[in-house]
């Protein structure tokens, strides 16, 4: 079972949803990336999973895949960078005023 949370700033517009699992895959017969969300048949063939990240000073939006691994933005190289899961009650990375806040939880 997968945990889903949206994330909204108090003071801009951003907003976002994350999942606690990420965005498992596999690789198909051509080396191709296929996800396999929950429920899915195809889970446990996952060899790895894409992590939706934030850079905290551009607000870039970007996957780091656990089987190649960035603790950097690829827009702007910047070392701070936050997993959408774990960003609640951080300062916003698009305004940089506002304070990110759980607005409500899914499950899937």
């Amino acid at each position: 079972m997968a945990a889903g949370v949206k994330v909204i700033c108090t003071e801009c517009d951003f907003t976002t949803e994350a999942w606690s699992d990420g965005n498992p895959y596999y690789l198909d017969e051509h080396g191709v990336k296929r996800y396999a969300y929950h429920p899915s048949s195809e889970a446990d063939l996952c060899v790895a999973v894409d992590t939706p990240y934030i850079c905290m000073k551009c607000a870039h939006e970007f996957n780091v895949d656990s089987a190649a691994p960035t603790r950097r933005c690829p827009e702007c190289n910047f070392g701070q960078i936050s997993s959408l899961w774990r960003l609640a009650g951080k300062t916003c990375p698009r305004c940089k005023s506002g304070e990110i806040v759980v607005s409500g939880s899914m499950i899937s």
